[in-house]
Parts: C-alpha cells; sequence; structure tokens
C-alpha cells in the first residue's frame, strides 16, 4: 500500500506543478525546501509562493476537487493515512527536478 500512495502522491504533484507552470511560471524558484511542508497552510507550495494556501487557492481559481487532484491538499482519508509526508517529498521532485534542468518548463526559463 505504502508504493501505491507514494506513486499517488508523485501523480497529484506532477499534475500540480504542470498546472503552476502553465500560471505562475518558474514558481519553483520560490520554494524553499528545507520548509517545505504540504501540511502546513504557511509552508506548503501556495503558502511559500502566496502567503497562504487560501490565498494561492484564491489567485489560482482552485475549486475543491481540483485541489485534491494537484495535490495541494489530502482528502480526509489520506490524511488519516498519514500521507502528507508522502506528498511533500513528491513535491519536493518536482522543485528539483526542475532546478536540475530535467523539466522543459526549467529548461526555458534558464535559456529565456
Amino acid at each position: 500500500m505504502a508504493a501505491k500512495a507514494k506513486i499517488e502522491m508523485e501523480v497529484r504533484a506532477r499534475r500540480g506543478a504542470l498546472y503552476l507552470d502553465e500560471y505562475h511560471p518558474d514558481w519553483w524558484g520560490e520554494i524553499d525546501l528545507d520548509k517545505l511542508d504540504m501540511a502546513d497552510i504557511s509552508h506548503d507550495v501556495l503558502g511559500q509562493l502566496f502567503s497562504t494556501y487560501g490565498q494561492g487557492c484564491r489567485y489560482l481559481k482552485l475549486h475543491e476537487p481540483d485541489r485534491e487532484q494537484r495535490g495541494f491538499v489530502l482528502r480526509h482519508a489520506d490524511i488519516v493515512a498519514g500521507w502528507y509526508p508522502l506528498l511533500t517529498d513528491a513535491w519536493k521532485g518536482e522543485v528539483e527536478r526542475r532546478h536540475s534542468g530535467c523539466h522543459p518548463q526549467a529548461k526555458s526559463a534558464v535559456s529565456g
């Protein structure tokens, strides 16, 4: 089950990262990986980009199902299962991939 949960969190974070690539380019450069904690509304991805999770949702016009599907928040059952650390790790992977230039968005930002 842990492997399945890890993959699910990676898929959700990838969806969210691609969404941010489109609507908030170069977002990954604003994320402090040492502080990143998807369970904390001030230190999750949206909190770091927009001061709070709620402000980020309003700015990006994210509604409830989109928030979960794009890895910005977890469903209650996923919280109970303890998946926030997995989600945080998945988001760290998305940020690191962009910093390393292994993502097309990162390459265009570096060369542009």
